[in-house]
């Protein structure tokens, strides 16, 4: 199977750097510190277009989820400034901004500004990256 989680979460994590002071794989409502961002696949479904006779996966098509989570005072401006870096590096690396990023209201604490936006591209078996 065709995975390039581990590989789009570091160059996310590089590139922000300290913009955020942590970040995950796994979503949380309440995550530990703040600004938080975490980086999640969300799907990674076989890219039929690329099928052959071989009866190999060559391709598939992942959907990554960013979420921003930040607090206190400056909590909107300081969302969009790293999501903005996010948005630059997944544009770098072949991806396609197919959502947001918008911000999503945090039911489960009012307090906890929360920014979402959703990626995908086309991924071939040689982990070369085609925007969609």
């Amino acid at each position: 199977m065709i995975d390039v989680e581990n590989y789009i979460f570091e160059q996310i994590k590089g590139t922000v750097g300290s913009e955020a002071k942590g970040f995950s794989t796994t979503n949380s409502e309440t995550p530990p510190e703040f600004p938080f961002l975490c980086v999640e696949q969300k799907d990674n479904p076989e890219y039929t277009l690329a099928n052959d006779s071989s009866g190999e996966e060559n391709a598939i098509k992942p959907l990554f989820e960013i979420t921003c989570y930040t607090k206190d005072t400056g909590k909107k401006t300081q969302a969009k400034k790293i999501m903005s870096i996010v948005a630059q590096e997944m544009k770098e690396n072949g991806f396609t901004r197919i959502f947001g990023p918008q911000e999503i209201e945090n039911i489960s604490n009012p307090t906890i500004f929360r920014m979402v936006a959703r990626y995908q591209a086309v991924v071939d078996k040689n982990n070369k990256i085609y925007s969609i």
